[in-house]
């Protein structure tokens, strides 16, 4: 068991078992038939990044450069 992408990409590559990670890190692999998808109907659509936070005015300095960085990196895509 592990948290490392990488590490269980190479196990589902090896046919170590199934893995659930982001499409777009297999995309290559999918494509190139090393890979395939099961259970879809169990894979919803990601629509983006989700953020709460307080809506205080005194934000911290990096969650304020986060928030900025992930709303301006959003309006660049649209």
């Amino acid at each position: 068991m592990t948290n490392d992408a990488h590490v269980i990409i190479e196990a589902a590559l090896l046919g170590q078992g199934i893995t659930y990670v982001f499409e777009p890190f297999v995309s290559e692999h999918l494509a190139a038939g090393r890979l395939q998808t099961c259970l879809e109907e169990f894979c919803p659509l990601w629509s983006g990044y989700h953020l709460y936070y307080p809506g205080r005015p005194q934000k911290l300095a990096a969650l304020a450069a986060l928030v900025d960085h992930l709303c301006s990196s959003r309006r660049r895509r649209e």
